[in-house]
């Protein structure tokens, strides 16, 4: 299963399409990345956060510090850890959105 059936398989549409459009938001203004990047794009997500997009340690805090700003969630460290790739990073913004949402309701 690709990274996008799962995710659209797994949350809301409407949240997959928002969420990606901030994280590839964050990535441009965030850690400067200048590749041009698609939400949602196939090949996009299957970047590699640190081998192909060379982001660091820090790059990847700043990251999710601009991700849980703009959609007002947490992302513990250990899911951060994990993330290697586009995909992986909205998947773990997506099930925080998906936490904070339950939480609300």
């Amino acid at each position: 299963m690709s990274a996008l059936n799962f995710l659209t398989a797994r949350f809301v549409q409407g949240d997959v399409h928002a969420v990606s459009a901030v994280v590839v938001r964050a990535l441009v203004d965030e850690c400067g990345v200048r590749r041009p990047l698609r939400p949602l794009d196939a090949d996009a997500m299957a970047l590699r956060l640190s081998e192909d997009l060379r982001l660091d340690s820090l790059d990847q805090v700043l990251l999710a510090v601009a991700i849980e700003d703009e959609l007002k969630v947490e992302i513990s460290d250990g899911a951060l850890a994990e993330a290697r790739t586009i995909g992986d990073l909205i998947a773990t913004a997506c099930a925080a959105l998906s936490s904070r949402q339950k939480e609300v309701a």
